[in-house]
């Protein structure tokens, strides 16, 4: 009994841990190992790198390694070879089946799920896809998303999309953003709805050319256009403003040839159906993105119970309302009825003042094209503007354009996220009662 318990006194590496805890030491101290992995480079398969394992672990956790082990057995050889998976992923692959314990991150989760996958390993897989439902963040989107479209992972991929299209504007300026593929900048900047408020396609289009400079900071040297291939075309060009596309030009008038560059400028500046084929000939789109207000841009609820037909528009009477808040929030934009029918467009000036109409905080001029639905468009400023509780302020909005859906039996008191907003009547053709403006578009401190 004494020389049990001197035993015991004396310890060992294995004494007070549990199972999973002797097989971590076992791993990261490559005890008794009976195994190597070696990992080659493809094509040249010259062997490059190897790590030591036990048999047994890769046995017990994964039908595939076990017939990869029990062939190795018969051949009388200890060593397996990968050639499809790094060794740093197949050290995470190893750490999960010896104690469940991954270490994942947006740069090699996609790495080890494919991995999972191969060998099957299920829990590993789960453990995978809550990271990606959990940790996708503007650091690491856009490295995600250049992973998931290489292994083929649609949803991870759809996931992705949804996160970069919510949060753009962080997402161009973040430095995840120069590692996308070609591909991943193909599947963004296609994108026709992009639910970040605050997104502007001038952002799009610089954040386009860091991309393409940072390729050739990385020794490639082709021009900028030939870089973006495809993606240029992406761009929707048609859809600025004339003093932000002649801007665009003079800065990178080798951008665009000289024929690119005199159609979009007749385009933008008079419109037509015949400018905006020959613009859909040189292969960009006269369509314009649809923004929506993401998930951390609130809307009121929708002020008015019912929509019907028809807003009937002269382009000199504005839709007008004046409101005040019951705690300080940043005023984002609003929402605006569209046309009955799907691309009807109206060009819109969008203003915001203090009741007086001494002080403009806000003086925004847009187009919003319809999809031929009653539900309200967003239409958002370019900076939020902050508003102080019990001040009042009045929106004045000025459409031109076919006949819209209007709303009726306006409230005059809406509460949304813990905001009041009363509303006042403040002249012009729409009201507390009926009109436009169904929503105002803010955000919260």
């Amino acid at each position: 009994m004494s020389a049990i318990s001197d035993f015991t006194k004396a310890g060992g590496w294995q004494t007070g841990r549990s199972s999973g805890d002797c097989h971590k030491y076992m791993l990261d101290n490559q005890v008794a190992c009976d195994v190597t992995i070696k990992f080659t480079s493809a094509p040249s398969g010259s062997i490059c790198e190897e790590l030591l394992a036990h048999k047994y672990m890769l046995i017990c956790r994964s039908p595939i390694l076990e017939t990869i082990v029990n062939g190795s057995i018969q051949d009388n050889n200890s060593v397996i070879t990968i050639t499809d998976i790094r060794k740093d992923v197949f050290h995470e692959v190893l750490r999960y089946i010896y104690h469940d314990g991954a270490n994942l991150s947006g740069d090699n989760v996609l790495h080890v799920m494919y991995a999972a996958k191969k060998y099957l390993l299920d829990g590993l897989i789960t453990q995978c896809k809550r990271y990606l439902d959990e940790e996708i963040s503007e650091r690491s989107a856009c490295t995600v998303l250049s992973h998931s479209l290489y292994y083929n992972e649609e949803l991870t991929t759809k996931r992705c999309i949804q996160y970069i299209a919510e949060n753009m504007d962080n997402v161009l300026k973040s430095e995840d953003f120069a590692n996308l593929t070609v591909n991943g900048i193909d599947r963004v900047f296609s994108s026709d709805v992009i639910t970040s408020a605050l997104f502007k396609e001038t952002s799009l289009y610089r954040a386009c050319l860091r991309w393409a400079t940072s390729r050739q900071d990385a020794g490639d040297q082709r021009p900028i256009r030939d870089i973006l291939g495809k993606s240029l075309y992406e761009i929707r060009f048609a859809s600025l403003q004339p003093d932000e596309l002649t801007k665009i030009i003079d800065e990178r008038p080798d951008l665009l040839t000289q024929t690119e560059q005199a159609v979009l400028l007749r385009y933008v500046n008079l419109p037509s159906e015949t400018k905006g084929a020959e613009v859909e000939r040189l292969g960009f789109s006269t369509k314009r993105r649809r923004a929506f207000a993401s998930k951390v841009v609130y809307s009121t609820g929708i002020r008015f119970a019912i929509t019907t037909d028809y807003f009937v528009y002269n382009g000199v009477d504005t839709c007008d309302i004046s409101f005040q808040v019951d705690r300080p929030v940043q005023f984002v934009g609003v929402t605006l009825y569209g046309g009955f029918n799907n691309d009807d467009e109206h060009s819109v000036h969008l203003a915001l003042y203090t009741k007086s109409g001494v002080k403009q905080l806000v003086n925004t001029e847009t187009k919003i094209v319809s999809e031929g639905k009653c539900e309200p468009i967003p239409v958002v400023v370019q900076d939020p503007v902050p508003l102080v509780r019990r001040c009042t302020y009045t929106i004045k909005v000025l459409m031109t354009g076919p006949h819209t859906y209007r709303g009726t039996l306006g409230r005059k008191e809406v509460r949304t996220e813990g905001v009041v907003f009363t509303f006042y009547d403040a002249g012009g053709s729409t009201c507390v009662e009926k009109g436009q403006i169904p929503q105002i578009l803010f955000k919260t401190y």
